[in-house]
This record gives C-alpha cells, structure tokens and sequence, in this order.
C-alpha cells in the first residue's frame, strides 16, 4: 500500500503556497497539473520533486495520480466545475481526500453524495480544509466543550483584521465566489438541515473591542459540527469581511430568490461566472498578506438563549493558513492517519486537540485556551 501525499493543481496560487509549506514541513509531495512546464519549473525550485501531467478533463489521468492509501490534496477549482474528478478518482483507487475549496453546494454534494462510497472504499473525505471552514469548525467546537452538554446553538463570525479589499482575493477565489452564486447551500436550524441560496440575517459581534456587522452564509459547519456534537439545534456562520455592506446582504438574498424565478435568468449568470470568473493563478503576494490577517470568533448558547462560552482564533492571512493547515492536515494523515472513514469534518477527521495544534502550527491562535480535560473529552 502507498502512502504518499499528491498535490494536485501545484501551480496555481494555492497549490503553489500549499507545496512550500510542505517542503517546509520535509514532505516532498508529488506535484501534479495541467502544465509540464510549470511543473518543472516549481519543481525544481522545491528541491527536484517528482511531477505528474493530469487534466479533470481526461478522468484516466486523474486515477493515475493515486493509488491505495494514498492522500491527495486538490485546490483544482471552481470545484463545482472541475472537482469531481479527483473525488471519483479516490473513491476507485482507495486513496484519502483533502481539497481547499469554500464552495456550498460542492461541500454539501460530499457530504451527501461521496459519504457511503468513500465508506465502502475504506476512506476519508475532508472538504473545505482551508480557511473556509477549517477555523469555524475548531473555534465552535472549543466553545461548545467550554459550555457543555447544554448548548443547543453557535453562532460563528469570520472577519479580516487590517485592509481587505478585492486585492485581497486570489482569481481561483473570485472565481469560486462567482460559481457559488448559482447553487444553493445548506443551513442547520432547528435540528435539521435546509437547502437554501441563503438567509436574510445579519448579526454583530465584538472583534477587538468594536461591534461589527456580519451576514449569514452557508457552511461546512452546518454539515461537519452535527457529527461530533449531536445535541446541536441551530448552527449560524456569518461573514464580515465587508464592513457595513453586510446590513446589504439580506436584501441580495432575497432579491436574488425573486430572479431565480425568472425563466433563463440562472443560465445567464452561469455564463457571466463562466466567463468573467477564470483564473490564471494570480493571487495577493506575501507583502499584502502580511497585511492582513484573520479573527474567527464562536458564541454558544443554551436553548433558552443564554450564552454559555465564547472563543476567538485569530492570527495568520487566509491564504497563509489555508496552505499551512492542508499541509498540516495531509502530514497528519500520513504520520497518525484519520479518525474515521467516510466524508468528515475537521473534528470528526482529526479529533479537536490535534486540530487546535493544527491551526496554532497554521498561524492562528486559540483563545481562551481549553483545559486538557475539555480537549480529550471529544477525541474518540
């Protein structure tokens, strides 16, 4: 059985951040992508790593990349367009799954649609395990082994610490944000899970002293957090990256629910997000994102509405942590392999106490920390 780490998609902005950070960590993954040359190039800047040519549009090279027991990390997006090549390929070769994308209706269609098969295959799928949803997942769940057994609901808030701006966004980023508008994510209220494009709800939170506003979306933590934390009734994940825009959203939101009625009006925003969303792999450069960075903050709350307990994890630029916490994520999986089969989230896959290490290595810091008995209390 093999047990090497594929990285597929190297040469894009994120592939290219994810590789360092690997070959930071000792790993000499094979690269693999569309471009020989590019290939090449990155590879012998790393240090003379193997390479392998793939395309999602030629499946057979996509299954080549993998065998049993293998762990691929894939950042090849827009992942409703162009991902499920390499699920599929890991489901046939037997081999674990990890990808960065932050795409709703992609990471809802792993969880319910490549669960059973990668349990069959003897596998784990962890979706989303990059900045979006990786720190949401673990500062809720250190909050909710603060409150205990009485917490019914969370409510997680995502902001940029410094200036944010589209600068601040890579293309591959863009272009997902784009191809989100036109699928549906899920919600988590009331017990159960809800298919919508999204929710008129927009709530502040304390970041560093100042109340400021953030807009409900969807999440990965509404399908990873019923996993581990089953007494769960209602799950908000909310956005603030742009400021006092966010009092808009709500009104996008149900403008939008009026213009997906009108015949033809979804096949031309497909085209608009076709055409207007491709990426070259350009990206912000390191002196920018140092420039800013991340603030993830948890509220949980007893059925009656009291809040229970709070954290916060800030530190690292989201692109940063998001190559750093893959790395860390495969490494992990390779050295002490993962808690289960089957598509995951970042607690199910890893266990809460080595996934706080993982984001502290990634850059992002854990407050108030949680006492070693808390920890334990959820790695089983």
């Amino acid at each position: 059985m093999s047990n090497q780490i594929i990285l597929f998609g190297a040469t894009g902005f994120t592939g290219h951040l994810i590789a360092e950070a690997l070959v930071r960590r000792n790993i000499r993954p094979i690269l693999a992508g569309r471009s020989r040359d590019k290939l090449t190039s990155l590879a012998a800047r790393l240090g003379g790593l193997e390479i392998r040519v793939a395309d999602v549009t030629r499946p057979e090279t996509v299954d080549a990349l993998v065998s049993k027991g293998d762990i691929l990390i894939t950042t090849v997006g827009p992942f409703v367009q162009h991902g499920r090549a390499a699920l599929t390929s890991c489901i046939k070769k037997g081999a674990h799954y990890l990808d960065s994308t932050g795409e709703p209706s992609f990471i809802r269609e792993v969880f319910e649609h490549y669960d059973a098969p990668a349990r069959e295959a003897g596998i784990t799928l962890v979706t989303a395990f990059g900045y979006d949803y990786v720190p949401g997942n673990c500062v809720a769940a250190a909050a909710l082994e603060q409150a205990g057994e009485v917490a019914t609901r969370v409510d997680v808030g995502y902001y940029a610490l410094g200036p944010f701006s589209a600068a601040s966004m890579s293309q591959g980023t863009r272009a997902s944000v784009m191809g989100a508008t036109l699928d549906p994510g899920v919600f988590f209220a009331r017990g159960s899970k809800r298919v919508k494009f999204g929710v008129a709800k927009v709530r502040r939170f304390t970041v560093q002293g100042a109340r400021k506003p953030a807009a409900a979306v969807p999440g990965s933590e509404h399908l990873a957090l019923p996993q581990s934390y089953a007494q769960l009734r209602d799950i908000n994940t909310y956005l603030g990256w742009f400021g006092a825009v966010s009092y808009l959203m709500p009104l996008l939101v149900l403008l939008q629910a009026v213009l997906f009625k009108i015949p033809g009006y979804r096949a031309l925003l497909a085209i608009f997000a076709h055409r207007f969303g491709r990426s070259d792999g350009r990206g912000p450069d390191a002196n920018l994102r140092a420039k800013t960075g991340s603030y993830v903050i948890a509220e949980v709350y007893s059925e009656a509405g009291e809040e229970l307990s709070q954290s916060v994890l800030q530190g690292a630029n989201p692109y940063d942590f998001t190559a750093e916490i893959l790395a860390w994520g495969a490494a992990q999986g390779q050295k002490q392999g993962f808690i289960a089969t089957g598509a995951l989230g970042p607690v199910a896959a890893f266990g809460l106490e080595s996934l706080i290490q993982g984001c502290t290595e990634a850059g992002l810091e854990l407050t108030p920390k949680l006492a070693p008995s808390r920890l334990h209390a959820t790695d089983h």
